[in-house]
């Protein structure tokens, strides 16, 4: 997709976009500049709306304590065009982390999702506990038990959720297991 950007033609490639997005001639996006680089008949630009950094650089737009340091963000993991999980904290007892990235009655998280046709966003809060933090990353299924061993987490779900704690092309579980840095087999 070619793009002007203050007068200037800049590529989006296919890796660069959110799979499925349809983009109309007109359409004002937002992207992230990766890397300014010189090349054959000038400069390059690289740019994406399709990793983590792209999701990154939306919160800092949108969530002012993010910017500021109150809130952080321990891991981000993605499939573009499909699911997002984001691991926050703060070292303030007194700021809820993943109230502060949703926003009054959602209204932060609803202005990202609303630039990301339909991508699912799964903010958890970091925690010292593993299995709750193994339950959390599974949502939105619900878990009956968590149980970890030599660096797997045993996940017992209700039949009925199973194919939650999955997810379509196995997209939810592949997550959790990169955010939680376990393997997880559901039992």
């Amino acid at each position: 997709m070619v793009l002007d950007i203050d007068g200037t033609t800049v590529v989006l490639p296919p890796e660069g976009q959110i799979p499925n997005r349809i983009y109309h001639t007109g359409e004002e996006i937002i992207v992230f500049l990766k890397q300014i680089s010189k090349g054959i008949g000038g400069i390059n630009l690289d740019i994406t709306q399709g990793g983590v950094e792209f999701i990154e650089a939306l919160l800092k737009r949108i969530v002012p304590e993010y910017e500021e340091g109150r809130v952080m963000i321990e891991k981000i993991v993605r499939s573009a065009g499909k699911r997002t999980k984001i691991l926050v904290f703060s070292e303030d007892e007194k700021i809820d982390p993943v109230g502060v990235f949703v926003g009054h009655h959602g209204d932060r998280i609803n202005t990202i999702l609303s630039l990301l046709d339909g991508e699912k966003i799964d903010i958890i809060e970091q925690i010292d506990d593993p299995h709750r933090l193994v339950t959390d990353s599974l949502k939105p299924a619900r878990v009956t038990s968590v149980e970890i061993k030599n660096g797997k987490a045993y996940v017992q779900v209700p039949e009925d959720q199973k194919s939650l704690a999955i997810g379509k092309g196995a997209v939810n579980i592949r997550l959790a297991t990169q955010l939680t840095g376990l393997r997880i087999e559901l039992i």
